[in-house]
């Protein structure tokens, strides 16, 4: 909790685990005084760190692509205290989500390639490893590199009629609109891959979706933003 001239006066209770997405916070407030309360929710093990100025930084070393663990939402809240609290608190997603997904997959087995084994892997540069949760400015310049991972299972590509192949978190900052070049490989140990996807859009708490045949036919590929994903998820 900061006041209105972003001093930290306070502390929220480490370590709340929202149950059903939602989690109770009780904070004891001066009535009438104006504060800044910043909220954060990530997974324990994600590679975030949270300062007590509200700043988070992000490692990128040793990152894996399709891990949803890397997931979070933050939010800050001005609030005079007294005043009628926004019920609930809706946090959002500073992230990016960048999805690869095909629509061949049935296709490629069929020719060869094995499915359980596949990886992929995405390197992307010009990506923030700071994000100051006061401001909702982000900062630094990385090239990030999400290391081979088993391509996703249980999860829904959001185009109908494709399979997922990657899934990546890439902070950009909620307000924050990029154009990126994608290095991404796929792989099941024999078969191969490497594509470069340029002029790429990312947005914070907006998924961009690379699709097409990408197994078959790597030329054949459409790049959107989903605009649905800009929808809070708590």
């Amino acid at each position: 909790v900061f006041d209105e001239n972003n001093n930290r006066i306070a502390t929220i209770p480490t370590g709340e685990t929202a149950i059903n997405l939602t989690t109770d916070v009780q904070l004891t407030l001066i009535t009438g005084k104006k504060y800044k309360i910043v909220f954060w929710a990530a997974n324990a093990n994600a590679p975030y760190t949270l300062d007590e100025t509200g700043k988070v930084t992000v490692n990128y070393e040793g990152m894996k692509t399709n891990d949803e663990s890397l997931d979070a939402f933050c939010r800050c809240y001005e609030y005079t205290a007294g005043a009628e609290v926004e019920n609930p608190v809706k946090l959002y997603r500073p992230f990016a989500q960048l999805n690869v997904g095909t629509k061949d997959m049935d296709k490629a087995v069929k020719a060869g390639f094995n499915k359980d084994a596949a990886k992929t892997k995405v390197v992307v540069s010009g990506i923030a490893n700071t994000l100051n949760l006061l401001t909702g400015e982000v900062d630094g310049e990385a090239e990030v590199t999400c290391n081979l991972n088993a391509i996703p299972t249980g999860e829904t590509f959001p185009k109908e009629g494709y399979e997922y192949l990657s899934m990546d978190y890439l902070l950009v900052g909620k307000e924050t609109k990029s154009v990126v070049d994608v290095k991404w490989t796929v792989t099941d140990g024999t078969f191969n891959s490497e594509r470069t996807f340029t002029n790429v859009p990312l947005q914070g708490n907006y998924r961009t979706n690379i699709f097409g045949n990408l197994l078959t036919s790597p030329t054949d590929f459409n790049v959107e933003i989903d605009p649905a994903f800009n929808e809070p998820d708590y």
